[in-house]
């Protein structure tokens, strides 16, 4: 409810409802598809529109989403600015912004990190090129002996392949995982190093500078 006014005429109160039904389906956990329907309804003037609109939708970091989508309709949700001239396609930018516990914001980082690590891992994993051709060919020989009718030899060689591609995905995730680690054995020593400079320990700065560069160097020549 708002009041209006017409040229050469004095405010008049208004009834304009704008209802808005949205369904979202989500392709993964940072893509979405939303489809929306409208219906507008004035009132005084005994008129009413209605329409939908469709959008997708990408998280882009834990505060933000930006949306690309055509509104079918000729006016938006802003009941302020019913010019009708809104049909087409649009940007949408939104803001989250939400107090978290430290506990959450900790779980949050954790979960990100996981699948960080899910994905490098995978990208290790091929560009072990050899060995990913070699399972590839045996997995192919297990196909076309099930092809043949031999299925228990079949059913060995798939199991092979599996043991050897998960014992594969497990070493190549442990390593990811103790680079972090290494990583942040690194950077915690750089802070405290840092810390000691300022408090006048340069002597003790400087030697854990240099751990940090002897550490560094024996693990290159890994």
């Amino acid at each position: 409810m708002s009041e209006e006014r017409v040229t050469g005429f004095d405010f008049t109160d208004s009834q304009t409802f704008l209802s808005v039904n949205r369904l979202n389906y989500f392709i993964d956990e940072n893509w979405k598809i939303g489809a929306e329907y409208r219906f507008l309804n004035q009132q005084q003037a005994k008129d009413s529109k209605h329409g939908a609109l469709l959008e997708i939708s990408r998280e882009i970091g834990p505060y933000a989403e930006l949306g690309l989508g055509y509104n079918f309709t000729d006016f938006n949700d802003d009941l302020t600015h019913l010019d009708y001239t809104s049909q087409g396609p649009f940007i949408r930018v939104t803001g989250k912004f939400y107090d978290r516990s430290d506990e959450e914001k900790e779980r949050d980082r954790e979960k990100r990190l996981q699948k960080d690590i899910e994905k490098w891992t995978y990208e290790r994993v091929d560009e072990n090129n050899i060995q990913i051709i070699e399972l590839n060919l045996q997995f192919a020989k297990a196909q076309r002996l099930e092809k043949e009718g031999h299925l228990n030899e079949a059913r060995v060689l798939y199991a092979q392949v599996y043991n050897q591609a998960r014992a594969l995905y497990i070493q190549e995730k442990d390593y990811i995982k103790e680079q972090i680690r290494f990583e942040n054995e690194l950077k915690e020593q750089n802070e405290l190093a840092n810390r000691c400079y300022k408090e006048g320990k340069p002597q003790e700065a400087r030697r854990l500078w240099q751990d940090i560069i002897d550490k560094t160097q024996r693990s290159e020549g890994k």
